[in-house]
């Protein structure tokens, strides 16, 4: 698959929200990635509420049921789950930064062990003379 710098991406990521009294619950979030300067402006923003930063993130979900089944991606369900569950956003929040750092972790490619790099200096400068 070809590298397009203008497509939209979007990923599923595992986000789980931690229950005061040590519960916990799990859904699969759909996420929107966000340049790292659109994310950095968020984040810096005070006035964007948790409510605004988790709708620019979260692009649907899967696994979130109410009495009735399924409930719906939209901006009033995720306004409402928000209200209801306090630790909601924190949840949302650990959940692209973990994908994120998991992404950044598999890019990484580690830097030669020291002494073990192959020489690039001709083969009469590459050791000291013996005296």
């Amino acid at each position: 698959m070809p590298f397009r710098i203008d497509e939209k991406y979007f990923f599923r990521a595992p986000v789980v929200i931690h229950r005061p009294g040590g519960g916990e619950v799990e859904f699969i979030g759909g996420f929107r990635l966000l340049s790292r300067s659109a994310y950095a402006a968020l984040q810096a923003d005070a006035e964007v509420t948790d409510l605004e930063l988790c709708l620019r993130l979260l692009a649907g979900w899967d696994d979130i049921e109410g009495p009735d089944g399924p409930v719906p991606f939209t901006d009033e369900a995720v306004a409402a789950l928000l209200d209801q569950e306090p630790t909601f956003a924190h949840g949302v929040f650990a959940a692209y930064g973990r994908a994120s750092a998991e992404a950044a972790l598999k890019n990484y490619a580690p830097p030669a062990p020291r002494g073990h790099a192959k020489s690039t200096a001709p083969a009469d400068e590459a050791a000291p003379a013996k005296s």
